[in-house]
């Protein structure tokens, strides 16, 4: 899919933001942004959210480079609005 890939580029270009709620749930997991963007890049698109008045959503399921698998929500606008912790490997 063609947003996965934009969605790719950014975190290779570090042409991305965090929400708050994703900076502070990072924080209380000591989640790093090697984590994020490792996870995300080596993720799978699982759900795409049409109906949000904010703009479609998309998620994003990967594992991090800690070896847990993370669950993120993503706008086409480049911002990484939250995740969590699905499970450990």
């Amino acid at each position: 899919m063609r947003v996965v890939e934009e969605i790719r580029a950014a975190i290779l270009s570090g042409e991305y933001d965090l929400t708050q709620h994703a900076v502070n749930e990072m924080a209380e997991e000591g989640l790093s942004i090697l984590d994020l963007e490792q996870s995300i890049m080596s993720g799978k698109l699982t759900k795409v959210e049409e109906d949000d008045p904010r703009g479609t959503r998309y998620t994003i399921i990967g594992l991090s480079e800690e070896r847990s698998w993370y669950s993120w929500s993503l706008q086409r606008d480049r911002r990484l609005s939250y995740y969590r912790r699905l499970r450990d490997s």
